[in-house]
Parts: C-alpha cells; sequence; structure tokens
C-alpha cells in the first residue's frame, strides 16, 4: 500500500516542479564509525526534505 502512496505523492510534487528522489541510501556516521548504505528514505524532496511514507490499517 505505501508504495501506491508514493508514487501518488511523487506525481504530485513532480507536478508542482520538485525535485524528488525516490530510495535513496544515506550513510551514518557514528563517532569515527562510517556506515554506508545504512539508512535508506523513502523521498528527498528538493535536497531538503526527508519524506518517510508509512500506511496504517484499521
Amino acid at each position: 500500500m505505501e508504495s501506491a502512496y508514493e508514487q501518488a505523492l511523487i506525481y504530485e510534487l513532480k507536478k508542482i516542479r520538485l525535485e524528488v528522489k525516490q530510495q535513496v541510501y544515506l550513510p551514518v556516521i557514528y563517532k569515527e564509525m562510517n556506515i554506508d548504505n545504512a539508512y535508506k528514505v523513502d523521498l528527498i524532496v528538493n535536497d531538503k526534505v526527508i519524506i518517510e511514507i508509512k500506511s496504517v490499517v484499521e
């Protein structure tokens, strides 16, 4: 279900000319340890906002 919401949101964001990157891996730096590809975010908008999409079935 989340993938459908993700695609719909990407469509709407691009429609208003925002730059959207999806399923981006980011590193985590802990003290002096660099962990590549430690975290995968759903969307990054304009290289400024991270969006994590969650759905709940009630």
